[in-house]
């Protein structure tokens, strides 16, 4: 997770493959965030909100907030798989 609101990046996941994973495990990850980002809980009103919003802000987006912050995929070449196969699957 990294912030950089100097930079315009007010929140950005980032998940790193080190050539290690199958397509399909990074898929599988990526399930995994959606249904984190997906989480609701109680506020202090008493209304539903995101959960990942109560731990990190996030800029509002102009029409409106955004359901989830981006979630980087960082290929670093240091395993035997060559993600260049990876990155289309």
């Amino acid at each position: 997770m990294l912030t950089a609101p100097q930079d315009g990046i007010p929140l950005l996941f980032i998940e790193v493959d080190n050539c290690h994973k199958t397509a399909e495990e990074i898929a599988a990850k990526l399930l995994k965030y959606s249904r984190f980002f997906k989480r609701q809980i109680k506020d202090t009103d008493g209304k539903d909100k995101p959960m990942w919003r109560t731990r990190w802000m996030a800029r509002v987006a102009e029409r409106g907030e955004a359901p989830h912050p981006p979630v980087l995929i960082v290929f670093n070449h240091i395993g035997a798989r060559d993600p260049n196969r990876t990155v289309p699957r």
